[in-house]
């Protein structure tokens, strides 16, 4: 019974939490775009993928290490990694948060405003972060859903409160999310009985550079090119075209409950189907992309056919931008979804850099694409090109992942042979 209840429970407390954050997040963006006007809420939108992408680089350097190396840790050795894993999130949110706020200053105007004070809180929603990660590495799944229930306990109030006191822009909407989440990055502390070191940063670099290294790079190639998408979108396109996107994005957001909590916990799952056999790792690919494309296709159905007295409850204005959207955005999910099975497989056999120069091709073909679309056709044209390209890159991604499976099964035949070999000349008289 405990060999299949402690897997459960640990994957149910995992998706729990992801369920947990993802409607924390939609409740936010369905709040900020009934408060502001479609332009603003463009605003919001950029806000909001900075902040993705600083949550991005931290989890590569300071948290995705320690989820690999601290699970099995004694007391001793896991108190010390979390203070300095911790620690290296805060290091990099002050860094981080010093950048965006010169940017913003420098940019200026409503967007400028949220900039430099996203800059200022990004510490507290990056250490926030940490403690989720550091929880669910030690199996303290319900630690970090607390965590986020106290995060979403003090941020609607404090949204509400924002918007009925007439004090609904940006830049207050802002500072109600930045401190829920600094709220949430406190508790943490109390919670796990360690305060953050940044001191140790620069260490800790140094000890995971092997793992902080590659995990940056993926990153740098995913994240980065979608932030300049929405950037370049918003430049060719305006800032309305980004609100229409971030959005629809909402509405399908949901989603994210699944795909999360297989980036949390899938691999791990697969690295043991990989040992057993390779043709299991392969059935086990299928099997999750299948489910999620199923998921994203009955999600992405009801979107489609909420009608708009309810959407415009949620989202406001931004409702039929985002309607307009829905249909091809659903797609790029759908051919997401087909390709989730081979890119943690991938992780799982350890393919790094198959997995980085796949990455670095399709995001190069994928910003240039997008942005080239909006500038001709608009946001529409620059909806339905995502599309494409999520269904190339599912094609893509299946292929270098047989090829990989081809490579690693030569590989073992080989390791099997030569131990035959072994086992004959040891035998001989």
């Amino acid at each position: 019974m405990k060999r299949w209840f402690d897997p459960a429970r640990r994957v149910t407390w995992v998706v729990g939490d992801q369920a947990l954050s993802s409607l924390t997040n939609f409740i936010l963006g369905a709040l900020v775009a009934r408060a502001v006007s479609v332009e603003d809420f463009g605003v919001f939108a950029i806000v909001f993928t900075t902040y993705s992408t600083a949550l991005g680089v931290s989890r590569a350097l300071a948290t995705e290490p320690f989820i690999i190396r601290y699970p099995a840790a004694d007391p001793e050795r896991w108190s010390r990694g979390v203070r300095a894993s911790s620690g290296t999130a805060l290091a990099v949110g002050v860094t981080i948060g010093i950048v965006t706020a010169l940017a913003g200053a420098v940019i200026a105007g409503t967007l400028g405003a949220a900039l430099v004070i996203l800059g200022a809180l990004l510490p507290g929603l990056l250490v926030q972060d940490c403690w989720r990660f550091v929880f669910f590495a030690r199996r303290m799944g319900a630690a970090a859903f607390l965590n986020d229930l106290l995060w979403a306990v003090v941020l609607i109030p404090a949204i509400l409160t924002v918007v009925w006191t007439g004090h609904g822009t940006i830049g207050w909407l802002v500072v109600a999310w930045g401190g829920a989440g600094a709220a949430g990055a406190v508790f943490g502390v109390v919670q796990s009985r360690a305060w953050p070191q940044p001191q140790q940063a620069i260490r800790w670099l140094r000890d995971q550079r092997d793992l902080a290294s590659r995990f940056f790079g993926e990153l740098a190639v995913r994240s980065l090119g979608g932030q300049l998408g929405t950037y370049g979108i918003g430049a060719v396109a305006g800032l309305a075209a980004v609100g229409a996107l971030r959005a629809s994005d909402m509405l399908l957001g949901p989603i994210n409950i699944i795909s999360l909590a297989v980036g949390l916990a899938g691999v791990s799952e697969f690295v043991l189907l990989a040992k057993s056999s390779l043709a299991r790792l392969q059935a086990g690919a299928v099997i999750l992309s299948a489910v999620m494309a199923g998921v994203v296709v009955v999600w992405g159905g009801i979107a489609l056919f909420l009608p708009s007295s309810i959407g415009t409850q949620i989202l406001g204005a931004s409702w039929y931008g985002a309607r307009a959207l829905l249909l091809p955005l659903a797609l790029a999910q759908v051919a997401a979804s087909a390709f989730s099975g081979p890119m943690t497989g991938l992780r799982a056999l350890a393919a790094a850099q198959r997995g980085l120069r796949l990455r670095i091709v399709l995001s190069i073909m994928s910003l240039t694409s997008t942005v080239a679309a909006a500038a001709v056709g608009g946001v529409m044209l620059a909806a339905w090109t995502m599309a494409a390209m999520g269904f190339l890159s599912a094609t893509l991604w299946w292929i270098e992942f047989r090829r990989e499976i081809r490579a690693q099964a030569r590989s073992r035949e080989a390791a099997a042979e030569a131990t035959r070999l072994g086992v004959v000349r040891t035998a001989r008289p």
